[in-house]
């Protein structure tokens, strides 16, 4: 082999170790940002069901607000029915013994 095949040889290794050696990098490189990527999207992920979460809630929170009230509207119109009624009923009633007939 001449010299100058000899040093074609050896620069061509030389750039062949060198590449060898970014792609390395270029992988590490790729492995790193993936990692980021995934923990940037497991956060973002945990945010959005955070979210969804309190605002299911508010909902729950709501709902049983409404419920409550209606539930207090049914009690006190059952209450001023049951005062009509009273104030409505006749007021004589039979004495102790009697049966509710008079001669």
């Amino acid at each position: 082999m001449s010299h100058a095949s000899k040093t074609v040889t050896l620069a061509l290794s030389a750039f062949l170790l060198i590449g060898l050696a970014g792609c390395d990098r270029a992988e590490q490189a790729a492995e790193s940002t993936a990692r980021e990527v995934g923990r940037i999207a497991a956060e973002e992920a945990r945010k959005a069901l955070r979210s969804t979460g309190e605002a299911v809630n508010r909902g729950i929170d709501s709902a049983q607000d409404t419920t409550k009230r209606w539930l207090d509207d049914a009690e006190r119109a059952e209450d001023e029915r049951a005062q009509r009624r009273d104030q409505e009923a006749p007021r004589d009633k039979p004495e102790a013994g009697s049966k509710g007939f008079s001669i």
